[in-house]
């Protein structure tokens, strides 16, 4: 039970990264942000920690945002 409010919380912080990274595709302006320190987050262990228990892969995730960066670009 203690677990629920971490995993909350984990899962907040990738949903902004994402949210981030989109926001910068729609070219707004995303406060103390960009392209490098997102991806530098999407690699990082603290990333992998978040994603534990998730079943997700940070891999997976920064891929997929790469791609949506490709379709807004065309």
């Amino acid at each position: 039970q203690k677990l629920d409010p971490l995993m909350s919380l984990a899962q907040a912080v990738i949903y902004q990264a994402v949210l981030d990274w989109k926001a910068l595709d729609a070219g707004r302006d995303v406060h103390n942000t960009n392209y490098i320190s997102l991806r530098q987050f999407f690699k990082s262990q603290w990333c992998e920690l978040l994603l534990t228990f998730s079943g997700l892969n940070p891999d997976t995730i920064l891929s997929r945002l790469e791609a949506h960066t490709k379709e807004v670009a065309q």
